[in-house]
């Protein structure tokens, strides 16, 4: 699912915005996720379903958490 893959991606890619130096592990946890759903939207928001190439430069603008 989309969802899992967001929060994969977030956790590959995206841990220096979630990754907060002396935060509880369920803050990170939480940052960690927030951040992958915020990608997972912008994502949905920019492709049609069956879509394999997704307009990658009008998202990535768009992906600034």
């Amino acid at each position: 699912s989309l969802m899992k893959k967001s929060e994969q991606f977030s956790a590959d890619y995206l841990k220096e915005v979630w990754d907060i130096k002396d935060a509880a592990l369920m803050s990170k946890r939480n940052a960690m996720l927030e951040a992958g759903k915020k990608t997972e939207d912008i994502i949905r928001k920019y492709t049609e379903k069956g879509e394999k190439n997704w307009r990658i430069s009008v998202s990535f603008n768009f992906i600034q958490i």
